[in-house]
C-alpha cells in the first residue's frame, strides 16, 4: 500500500468520500487512503449487492461534509493517496467502518481492526449478513479480467456505475470491448430474448 516513508502530519478539514476508505479534505485536496482497512471497490459486489456503492454511501452519510481530523502514517500509497488514520467527532473512522461490517481489516498492513472483523461477522453486521466478497481478490480478477466464452452472441454486462444489467449484441459500439466476469454476475447468453428474460435491456449504442 505505502511507497515510501514520510514524518506524521495532521490535516483537519472538511471531507467528501471518494469511496469506503478514500477521503479527499476539500480546502486542500489532500486524498486519503484510510489506514488498517478494505472497503468494496465502488464497481464490486457482494453477491447481488452493489457493496462498493453502498460503502461509498454510508460513509458519506456518515461524515456528511463535516471536518475530519487525519494523521498520516508513512508516506504515499501507489496510487499517490496518503495513507492516514482520520477522526469524525473524535471517532476513529477505520474503526466505524469495520465495526458496522462495510469494510474489512486489511491484515496486510494491519491488524488494528482485526477483532472489530470479527466482530461483525459474527454479529452479521453490513455486508457480513450476506456475502462479502474481499476486495483484494475483486481488484486481482480487474487486472486480468474474464473474457466473454468463444461463440457468445450477447454480452450482459453490469454497470459498475449504477449496477444496471445492460447487454451488447455484435455490431454495436461497445460490444468488442466488453469482457464478462462471471463473478460479478455478468453473463454470456445464446440470444436477446434469453438476456431480455434473464432482467437485462439492450445497450443504447
Amino acid at each position: 500500500m505505502m511507497c515510501g516513508t514520510a514524518q506524521a502530519r495532521d490535516f483537519s478539514a472538511p471531507a467528501e468520500v471518494i469511496d469506503g476508505d478514500t477521503i479527499r479534505l476539500t480546502r486542500d485536496a489532500w486524498v486519503f487512503r484510510l489506514h488498517g482497512i478494505d472497503a468494496p471497490e465502488i464497481d464490486q459486489y457482494c453477491g447481488d449487492a452493489a457493496c462498493g456503492l453502498a460503502a461509498r454511501d454510508w460513509l458519506a452519510g456518515l461524515i456528511q461534509g463535516d471536518a475530519v481530523q487525519c494523521r498520516t502514517i508513512g508516506g504515499k500509497d501507489r496510487y499517490g493517496r496518503y495513507v492516514a488514520k482520520c477522526y469524525h467527532a473524535g471517532r476513529d473512522i477505520g474503526a466505524m467502518l469495520v465495526e458496522a461490517g462495510y469494510a474489512r481489516a486489511y491484515l496486510r498492513y494491519s491488524s488494528d481492526y482485526a477483532l472489530l472483523e470479527k466482530e461483525a461477522a459474527l454479529n452479521k453486521r453490513g455486508f457480513w449478513a450476506g456475502e462479502f466478497g474481499d476486495p483484494s481478490q475483486h481488484r486481482a480478477a480487474k487486472v486480468q479480467p474474464a473474457s466473454a466464452p468463444e461463440g457468445c452472441v450477447v454480452k450482459g454486462n453490469i454497470s459498475p456505475n449504477s449496477g444496471e444489467k445492460i447487454y451488447h449484441v455484435a455490431g454495436q459500439q461497445q460490444y468488442a470491448k466488453v469482457s464478462i466476469n462471471t463473478a460479478k454476475g455478468e453473463a454470456c447468453f445464446g440470444s436477446e430474448a434469453e438476456a431480455r428474460a434473464a432482467g437485462w435491456r439492450k445497450a443504447r449504442r
